[in-house]
């Protein structure tokens, strides 16, 4: 169990990457909320945009878990954000 990595740490250690990615998507989700996409496409090419900063969440992840490991959670993450972000637009728009 020592060569598991501490969830508070991980958490703590991918902060900012997550709150930079999260952030990324918002700002590119908001001037498509008055677009004809679904609120599922916009969450989807909100995300798209900001693969840059996916990739860094998941290099953070990596250093702490390894490959296959960040690459699942980031999968996870990536579902996560895109439900999110989806609810959220519905309610944006729902407004």
């Amino acid at each position: 169990m020592a060569d598991e990595a501490d969830p508070a740490d991980l958490l703590e250690a991918a902060r900012p990457a997550r709150d930079a990615y999260e952030a990324c998507a918002a700002r590119a989700a908001k001037p498509l909320l008055q677009g004809p996409q679904s609120a599922e496409e916009v969450a989807e090419a909100a995300l798209a945009r900001c693969s840059a900063r996916e990739a860094a969440l998941r290099r953070v992840l990596e250093r702490e878990i390894g490959r296959q490991r960040a690459d699942a959670v980031t999968l996870q993450l990536r579902s996560i954000y895109r439900a999110n972000l989806a609810r959220a637009v519905e309610q944006l728009r729902s407004r």
